[in-house]
Formats: C-alpha cells, sequence, structure tokens
C-alpha cells in the first residue's frame, strides 16, 4: 500500500480514520453487552441467525434488532432490525437486505417467556442476476422469548416476508440483552438539543446538523462528500431516538430523501432518492458525543451505497 506523503494530506487522513468505525463499533457492542440496568427495562438488544426458504429451496439469514415497550410492563412494543436474507440461486440469483420497522403485540407466560406477534414494512434491495429490485414489502413475524440469567434472554422467531418475486419464511434463533430506557421521562424540550457532528469512513466525509424535536424525534441534515468517486450530495432525515443506561447511550433510525448534487451538475436522471440509516451514541458530559452511523444511500440506479462512518458530535 502506497504511503501517505504527508500528514497534511486531507485525504489520506481520512483514510487512517477509516479504521475508526470498526473499532468504535466495538466498543458500542461492548457498552451495550456489559452496561449497567439500573432502571425498569424496556429495550432489548438481539442478534439472531438461522434458515430460511423459499419455492427454490433452503438458504441462510440473521437479524440485528433493537426492540422497546412503548411503555413499561405494557403489552405494546417496536422495534428496528436490519435484516440479512433472500440469498437464493434460483429462479434467479437473489441477495436481498434492508431495514425493518415492526409493531408487536406481546404476552407475557408466566415469569420467563414471553410470546409475540409483529408486523410491519421491510424497505429492501435485493441484488439480481439480470437487475436490482428496491422495494417495501410486509413481513409477519411470531417470537418467543426466554428469559435467563438477567438481563440475558434466548429468542426464537419466524419471519415471512411477501414480494412479487421471493417471499421467505425464516426460522431463527439468537440471544439478546435487556437494557433500560428513557420511556418514563414526558415528551417535551431537551437540553442543549441542537448537534453539529463531523463523520468518516475512510472513503465518505460526512457534516451535518442535528436538532432535538422531541425526546424520541431529532431532525437532521447532513452533506456526504464521497473522495473516491468525487460525488456529493445533502440528505434529510427524520431520526426516532431512544436513550438507555442512564442517557449514556443513544440509539436512533432514521430515513428521508437524497439529494444527489453530482447527478444534478452533470444533468442525469435520478438524482433525488433516499438515505435510511442507524445511528448510535455515547452521550459526553457536557457537551461532547462520540457517534457511530451506517447509512445506505438508495440511489435508483443499481449501485447503492452502505455507509459506516464514525466521528464526533457537538451539543449546543
Amino acid at each position: 500500500m502506497k504511503e501517505c506523503p504527508s500528514y497534511l494530506n486531507f485525504p489520506c487522513l481520512l483514510i487512517w480514520f477509516g479504521k475508526l468505525p470498526t473499532a468504535l463499533g466495538i466498543v458500542f457492542i461492548a457498552v451495550i453487552l456489559f452496561g449497567d440496568v439500573s432502571r425498569a427495562v424496556s429495550g432489548e438488544f438481539s442478534l439472531l441467525g438461522g434458515g430460511e426458504r423459499n419455492r427454490a429451496g433452503w438458504s441462510y439469514g440473521y437479524e440485528l434488532e433493537y426492540l422497546r415497550r412503548l411503555e413499561p410492563a405494557k403489552p405494546w412494543a417496536f422495534s428496528l432490525a436490519t435484516i440479512e436474507d433472500g440469498h437464493f440461486d434460483a429462479p434467479e440469483k437473489h441477495h436481498r437486505d434492508g431495514f425493518v420497522t415492526q409493531f408487536w403485540l406481546l404476552w407475557d407466560v408466566g415469569k420467563r417467556v414471553t410470546l409475540s406477534a409483529g408486523v410491519g414494512p421491510y424497505l429492501y434491495y435485493d441484488t439480481q442476476t439480470f437487475g436490482h429490485v428496491m422495494g417495501v414489502a410486509p413481513i409477519v413475524s411470531a417470537d418467543m422469548k426466554i428469559a435467563l440469567s438477567r438481563p440475558w434472554f434466548l429468542r426464537l422467531r419466524t419471519n415471512q416476508v411477501f414480494t412479487t418475486s421471493n417471499d421467505t419464511i425464516a426460522v431463527l434463533a439468537g440471544f439478546g440483552r435487556e437494557l433500560d430506557s428513557s420511556v418514563t421521562r414526558p415528551a417535551g424540550p431537551v437540553s442543549r438539543p441542537n448537534q453539529l457532528l463531523v463523520m468518516t469512513d475512510g472513503k465518505y466525509l460526512t457534516a451535518g446538523y442535528r436538532r432535538s424535536v422531541l425526546n424520541f424525534v431529532d431532525l437532521g441534515v447532513s452533506f456526504l462528500q464521497d473522495y473516491r468517486k468525487g460525488a456529493y450530495g445533502v440528505g434529510g432525515q427524520l431520526w426516532l431516538v431512544d436513550r438507555c443506561f442512564d442517557d449514556q447511550l443513544k440509539i436512533g433510525l432514521g430515513a428521508g430523501p437524497y439529494y444527489d448534487l453530482r447527478r444534478k451538475a452533470a444533468g442525469w436522471a435520478h438524482q433525488i432518492s433516499m438515505v435510511a440509516g442507524y445511528s448510535m451514541a455515547v452521550i459526553g458530559r457536557p457537551y461532547i458525543d462520540v457517534m457511530l452511523q451506517w447509512d445506505r444511500i438508495h440511489t435508483r440506479v443499481y449501485n447503492d451505497e452502505d455507509v459506516l462512518s464514525a466521528g464526533i458530535g457537538y451539543r449546543f
């Protein structure tokens, strides 16, 4: 690998900083796995894997999910998840993944078992041999949670996805951890609601502004620069957020429009597309946050981009 000629070479600095997202991701996972649960449990973090089937045969899939009860001890919940599934060679070579939001009805069966049923939209991107398909499909799930030694639990789940060309049914199993949550705090103004942020993954540089309008809703706008391709654009996102571990960890899911300025300058079609992703932040004291964010830019021209960035945010 060619060495950087100077530490003042800015694109080269981005390459060095591009190692941060992986390292920071390990730190965030450690916080989730080993952080102290000191308040009422409302949030859950799960990692599931298993097999799935369509009309052509069997394959595999996995799911990373954050689930939160809308109120402690109430039977309603919603979840945010990323799914990797739909890997089949027939009838076409499918490779599907995307984001899922579901609403759940829960039944507590004794002290250790919780049964639940969920339904919601699956925003997916399916790479195929003779084309690529982006769409929204319904997903229906049945779930069983078995409590182990607190805060750990075992989760068993089946998902059924209904699309026009690749309906699947999956059977998944995995482990999860309960998280405390700020659900008991009333909605209203947030201290230091404004935030400036700068992040990079070594290829993309992201600079943005985010504002907390409610305890669980943020609005954001960001500028993205791709140093590999010379691409750049502006995105706006609505974020659903939650805070765990006495407000030390902030988790969010955001989605909104993305305006490709390079395609605009070149006079190309499909200038407006979509960006969706997850964010996690360790909320610092008094006003500096350490952030990790994963965005998927749906370009509608068969070259979607995944951006895993790390950086800092300044709250004011």
